[in-house]
This record gives structure tokens, C-alpha cells and sequence, in this order.
């Protein structure tokens, strides 16, 4: 039998059989959570990712008085850009509430 090929060094991880990790999304859509939401606006806005998931990662801005706290969720937790989902957002939280960078 034949020996494996190696890989010369500095060649790239695709050419060594490993998988390549996907590059992570440069745009992150960002919502921010006003202090006088409803008790279950997180359920409803979990609901929300759900129903528009996709690949882009979320951070939530939760307003605690004159403070916010960020808090990136995790991969289970991408939506996927657009109008729509921008709207529910807004709807739940108000103008403003949505935004990507």
C-alpha cells in the first residue's frame, strides 16, 4: 500500500482533508430590548428567530435603566436578515429597535 500524501507545510486546512469552518457572518443584526417591555416580549421575540431563521448572528441590547447590557446569542440563534423579520421586531419593541452592522 501506498503511504498518505502529506500536506506541505503551510499548505491551507481545505487541501489537508479537514473540514473548513465557514467564515463567520460579517453583518450582525443587533435588537434592543427596552426595560418597560412586556413579561413575555423575550418569549415572543424567541418565537420570532425561530420562525426566521437563518444564518446571521444576533446580539440583544437589554436597556436597564440609564445602563444596557449586550449579550450575543448563541449558533441555535440566527435569523435571517430582512424587512420582515425587522418589522416583527419593531412591532414587539417599538421604531428603532432593529439594526444591522
Amino acid at each position: 500500500p501506498r503511504p498518505a500524501a502529506t500536506p506541505a507545510p503551510g499548505a491551507p486546512e481545505s487541501s489537508r482533508g479537514d473540514p473548513t469552518p465557514p467564515d463567520p457572518p460579517s453583518e450582525r443584526v443587533h435588537i434592543r430590548v427596552p426595560a418597560q417591555a412586556a413579561p413575555n416580549a423575550m418569549g415572543q421575540l424567541r418565537e420570532m428567530i425561530d420562525r426566521f431563521h437563518g444564518d446571521t448572528e444576533v446580539l440583544i441590547h437589554i436597556q436597564m435603566g440609564e445602563h444596557e447590557r449586550c449579550l450575543r446569542l448563541g449558533p441555535a440563534f440566527l435569523v435571517a436578515r430582512g424587512e420582515q423579520f425587522a418589522q416583527a421586531v419593531q412591532q414587539l419593541f417599538g421604531d428603532g429597535a432593529v439594526w444591522i452592522e
